[in-house]
Order: C-alpha cells, then sequence, then structure tokens
C-alpha cells in the first residue's frame, strides 16, 4: 500500500494513523481506535449521530444510553470497557469504539 499512502489520494488527517495502521496491519481496521476515530469524521452526517461520542472518548463513572439503555462506565480492559447498566447492576463488557450518548 505504499504507493498509495500519500496526500493526493488520502486526506491528512487519515492518512497518519493509517501508515501507522499498515506498519502492522490487524485483521480488520476497526480494530485501531485511532484510525477509526479519524475515519468517522467522513461519516454521512446523522441528527442522531451528532450527539453520540466514542465510549474511550467518556469519563469513568459517567453515564450513558446505548441501544437504549442507560449504562455507567467503568474499567477498561484492553479493548472493552466494563459497563454496568444502571436498572439492572449487570455489567458488561462494551467495545471501547462504541458510539454512545453522554447524559
Amino acid at each position: 500500500m505504499a504507493p498509495i499512502l500519500n496526500d493526493s489520494v488520502f486526506p491528512k488527517d487519515i492518512l497518519i494513523p493509517l501508515r501507522h495502521h499498515m506498519q502492522n496491519p490487524a485483521a480488520s481496521s476497526s480494530r485501531d481506535l485511532f484510525l477509526m476515530k479519524e475515519m468517522s469524521k467522513y461519516d454521512l452526517p446523522n441528527e442522531f449521530k451528532s450527539e453520540q461520542i466514542f465510549l474511550s472518548d467518556l469519563l469513568p463513572g459517567k453515564e450513558f444510553l446505548l441501544s437504549g439503555r442507560k449504562f455507567k462506565k467503568g474499567v477498561t480492559r484492553r479493548t472493552r470497557v466494563l459497563c454496568e447498566e444502571v436498572g439492572s447492576g449487570k455489567k458488561y463488557l462494551v467495545s471501547r469504539l462504541a458510539k454512545v450518548k453522554p447524559i
């Protein structure tokens, strides 16, 4: 991919994390937090999506909505975050790349 990793093909803000990702690519681009964050800037606008942020950007202890359910962010474990559902007290591992709506 080296021949096409230049600013005439990709925007500069994506080019840096993409070059870094291609040095040791994972099975999926969604495993790379920084690349996914930069690529999400180019998602099509949507009224609901504009209120969403990545779970990794939320501070621990803060509450958020995910799929209509209310959670509290806990500790981060490698690629996932241990979150507690506020209503039931059950704990779930949620991808840190999940788009959530902060409360």
